[in-house]
């Protein structure tokens, strides 16, 4: 009896660690008709193998003033983006929409370090062909963690944030409690990564961006970020806003964080 008692909670910590990654990293892969998109890919080579990401183009045949790289959400995939870069704004802007190894068309293993060093190898790629254009993050949920991980080694002109937590560790904390938040393997923290990034000279412009209802990451953890730098990080709380639908409810906000006046 005693080791079935034991073996049994023991069990189910081996099975969580185990099993983390498929439960944060909701990976799948492109349905035939989501390629129809007519939008060039970007093809690069990892220790995971074949990356694959998306470009768009500056409209009207202008060259590219600000090209922007898009790390999105653990549910979402690069080309769920295309109607967001088609409704901004400025003619003079490309976006480069990156999924994670193990999404769309991109082979691997979804992982922090490869993760990682697939945005790392997407932002060398297009520095190289784009030397000219300002470079920016766009980054949502864990997408937001992903940039400023690659703004500590690629820094860009400017990071925009929405519904950031603070370290996934918080947010196992948040959701498992303690002690099994420790058993976290993919360590993104944002708290950590701003405070790298405020000692740099000179240092992107930052803005955070949350709904006051995300029923997914707390709002206190944006809040809190912001709050760590008042006098660098810009904030903005979208009033009933959640966590999936912010990025269509905050777009006007979202355009204007990334095309300062």
């Amino acid at each position: 009896m005693i080791a079935v008692a034991i073996g049994a909670p023991l069990a189910f910590l081996l099975l969580l660690f185990g099993c983390q990654r498929r439960m944060i990293y909701l990976a799948r892969a492109y349905e035939p008709a989501e390629l129809q998109h007519g939008v060039e890919e970007i093809v690069v080579q990892t220790g995971q193998g074949r990356q694959v990401a998306f470009l768009t183009a500056p409209r009207r045949g202008a060259s590219a003033a600000q090209v922007w790289i898009v790390f999105g959400g653990n549910g979402a995939l690069a080309l769920d983006w295309l109607d967001f870069a088609a409704a901004h704004p400025r003619d003079d802007t490309a976006f480069l929409l990156v999924d994670y190894p193990g999404y769309g068309l991109c082979e691997g293993r979804p992982t922090r370090r490869h993760i990682l060093e697939s945005a790392r190898a997407f932002a060398d790629a297009l520095t190289a062909r784009m030397a000219t254009a300002e470079v920016g993050y766009l980054g949502h949920s864990i997408g937001a963690a992903v940039a400023l991980d690659l703004a500590v080694l690629r820094p860009p002109r400017r990071i925009v944030m929405i519904s950031p937590f603070t370290s996934l560790v918080d947010m196992a904390r948040f959701a498992v409690g303690w002690p099994l938040c420790s058993l976290a393997l993919d360590r993104f923290d944002n708290r950590a990564r701003l405070s790298e990034l405020s000692a740099r000279t000179p240092r992107p412009a930052v803005t955070i961006i949350h709904g006051s209802r995300d029923d997914i990451v707390p709002v206190r953890m944006g809040r809190e970020l912001a709050q760590s730098h008042p006098d660098w990080i810009a904030y903005e709380e979208i009033d009933g806003a959640d966590h999936n639908w912010i990025i269509g409810l905050a777009q006007d906000s979202i355009f204007a964080a990334m095309n300062p006046r």
